[in-house]
């Protein structure tokens, strides 16, 4: 799978000739000549024997074996120009790698430099670490590209119907790197760039979900935020709690729709090779309703729709269809909590936890006789409510050795104490809001990135 740059950033040693780059995303440093360098038909990757790295050479020589990628771009200015092609053929690429033994994890060295001679020979892949290495690997399989099929007239060969291209095993022939010499500098902007993906409204199958990883590989995406659990179902299934899943996940044909332990162990080491992380969101307090099919007890205002007959928003249940929240005075809410918190951060191996936070509807509180009591016992708001519900969370997250993470909404909203450390995932107001609060944070405002109600004013 080749991703096309929307821009290109091109440093030109042969400044007189402007040549296109197709590489996503675009590098921080590119520079390059003219020159076409075919592979040799024996061309390899020497690498170091190092965990995922021996995987990885295979994954992409195998890319660059069977895709047989050629532009279909026309140049802004075309040219009837040809490119010289180098006499000797490129017959390696050596990976050396700084320190082999760097785990993935937040603000890892992911920097490469991709050096290609212009005679041919060895071209060399340097980097800090492993997942560097990966980073440099995508950007080398995205330069190769293939000779064109031409037929007994010398013309250019066009595939209008899939089945009328032959994949058969070519090898490394007529395979090419056009406009060498080159040379790469990359790191990224970003140490997180994540993508989130909602198994809870819309249940995927493992096997979709390792697609979507793959997606994130070629994109250099490093971050696979996984929204495992809202009000509309629990999939996760859990020793501690099986309840959860047994009564709040999707039937189809009379099975539930849960991912086990294996399922999700397989996701993280399928991702941890690709060089993404795989960060879980269990939601809470708000967006659990899917929690009361087992445990009505510890949730508020279940089961009715989220608005009343007058459509006033101001008096809804939920900010969506799907009403439910953990009901946050009692004690048996806690017990399951701190069931769920520690044996997903025991079945997740990274570091950090995202426990949601977001879109409170205090009005759903209201509907419990108990918590009115409380409120008016205790002089207490929903927004105290909420503080005494996420502070009693994020100290589980914390006895569980992660970092937390809380969508933005009880700082930038409620102006919540909430503790420095504890990082804000931005998605309704501007980032300056938080970061001037002293959080760091990971934008992903709706307006932008959300592709189901992205593109301004959920349109």
């Amino acid at each position: 799978m080749k991703s096309l740059a929307l821009t290109s950033a091109i440093a030109i040693i042969f400044p007189s000739i402007v040549w296109a780059t197709y590489l996503w995303p675009v590098p921080q440093s590119f520079k390059q000549g003219r020159v076409e360098l075919n592979l040799d038909t024996t061309f390899h990757i020497e690498a170091p024997e190092v965990a995922y790295l021996q995987e990885a050479v295979h994954r992409y020589t195998e890319l660059i074996i069977h895709e047989r990628w050629t532009p279909v771009q026309v140049p802004l200015t075309p040219t009837n120009k040809t490119s010289p092609i180098a006499r000797r053929t490129l017959g390696a690429l050596e990976i050396i790698i700084a320190d082999e033994d760097k785990k993935l994890e937040y603000g890892v060295d992911e920097s490469y430099t991709l050096d290609i001679p212009i005679n041919g020979g060895v071209a060399t892949l340097k980097s800090e670490t492993v997942w560097g290495t990966i980073r440099g690997l995508e950007t080398f399989s995205q330069l190769v590209q293939a000779r064109p099929e031409r037929n007994e007239e010398g013309e250019n060969m066009y595939f209008e119907n899939e089945e009328d291209y032959d994949e058969g095993n070519y090898g490394f022939e007529d395979l090419f790197i056009p406009n060498t010499p080159i040379r790469i500098e990359d790191s990224p902007k970003f140490s997180h760039r994540g993508l989130m993906l909602d198994t809870s409204r819309n249940f995927y199958p493992i096997k979709d979900i390792l697609r979507t990883i793959d997606a994130m590989a070629y994109n250099k995406m490093n971050v696979f935020h996984w929204h495992i659990t809202d009000s509309h179902s629990f999939p996760l299934k859990l020793q501690s709690v099986p309840e959860l899943a047994q009564e709040g996940a999707y039937k189809l044909h009379q099975k539930r729709l849960v991912y086990t332990k294996r399922d999700v162990r397989q996701v993280i080491d399928y991702a941890y090779k690709r060089g993404v992380r795989v960060i879980p969101e269990i939601d809470m307090p708000a967006h659990t309703g899917s929690w009361a099919l087992s445990h009505k007890e510890i949730t508020t205002c279940t089961g009715v729709h989220y608005l009343d007959e007058s459509n006033d928003w101001s008096k809804r249940l939920a900010a969506e269809p799907g009403t439910g929240q953990l009901n946050p005075i009692h004690n048996k809410t806690y017990e399951i909590v701190e069931k769920v918190i520690t044996e997903v951060s025991e079945l997740f191996s990274d570091d950090w936890f995202h426990g949601g936070g977001d879109e409170p509807v205090y009005n759903c509180w209201n509907q419990d006789e108990d918590v009115r009591n409380y409120m008016k016992k205790n002089n207490a708001t929903g927004v105290d409510l909420l503080g005494i519900f996420l502070q009693k969370e994020l100290d589980m997250i914390h006895d569980s050795d992660k970092t937390a993470i809380l969508w933005e909404d009880p700082v930038t909203n409620v102006h919540l104490p909430i503790s420095k450390d504890v990082i804000m995932q931005v998605w309704i107001n501007p980032v300056q809001l938080a970061v001037k609060k002293g959080y760091k944070v990971i934008a992903s405002n709706y307006n932008f990135w959300y592709l189901d109600c992205g593109h301004g004013g959920w349109k």
